[in-house]
């Protein structure tokens, strides 16, 4: 995940400053131009996503999103809105 960040980092498209209510942490913040490339790529992932579902019946998706509620609902509680990577 690190490495991940660095490099969004030095290409401008987040950043990323200590977490003043844990040291060990940091606050991931989009910038505009990260806000701009994925706004730019989310149509061509729209569609790499609908090819990897195109072979599922209905009842197959149900269960997959409910599955996915399930996973996220299990998530969720610590999730504040802010993303946070220690480091």
């Amino acid at each position: 995940m690190v490495g991940i960040l660095d490099r969004l980092e030095a290409a401008g498209r987040v950043s990323r400053d200590r977490d003043p209510r844990d040291r060990r942490a940091y606050l991931v913040r989009i910038t505009a131009a990260g806000r701009r490339t994925f706004e730019r790529c989310l149509p061509r992932q729209r569609q790499a996503t609908a090819r990897c579902w195109v072979r599922l019946s209905a009842a197959d998706l149900d269960k997959l999103r409910d599955l996915l509620r399930k996973a996220l609902h299990t998530w969720r509680p610590r999730y504040t809105g802010e993303v946070r990577a220690h480091g």
